[in-house]
């Protein structure tokens, strides 16, 4: 009976090491979890901020562009009213929509919030009817 107590002593004392062993080595594996989600993180914070930026780019270089066209439109609306010369009213109706569309487009633009399908543009209605 003594022997078997004994017996039963190591055996609990080696379950009490592997118990301690397998407590290491779920710490151990915790501590790389951890470790891998801050990277995977951080990764991915990375690229979004690099996403983000280079559609700001895209945005700006639209914005740009529409923004010439819109100058045009008014140069052209501000140049015919100056020379007197009439505009039918459809055409006037048309390029003076297009521009409020625009401009109110480009007024409420939060690029932040835009995707890369938001970069496709349309024309200005009145360059394809002119």
């Amino acid at each position: 009976m003594f022997s078997e107590k004994e017996n039963q002593d190591d055996k609990i004392k080696e379950l009490e090491v592997v118990a301690k062993e397998l407590a290491s080595a779920i710490e151990t594996a915790t501590a790389r979890t951890d470790s891998l989600k801050a990277d995977l993180f951080a990764s991915i914070s990375r690229e979004a901020i690099l996403r983000a930026q280079e559609v700001a780019r895209a945005v700006r270089a639209e914005i740009v562009k529409y923004r010439g066209c819109l100058e045009r439109v008014k140069e052209y609306l501000a140049d015919q009213k100056r020379r007197g010369y009439p505009i039918p009213w459809e055409k006037l109706a048309r390029h003076k929509t297009a521009l409020w569309e625009y401009t109110d487009l480009l007024d409420n633009t939060d690029v932040a919030a835009l995707d890369e399908d938001d970069l496709v543009l349309s024309s200005l209605p009145s360059s394809s009817q002119d």
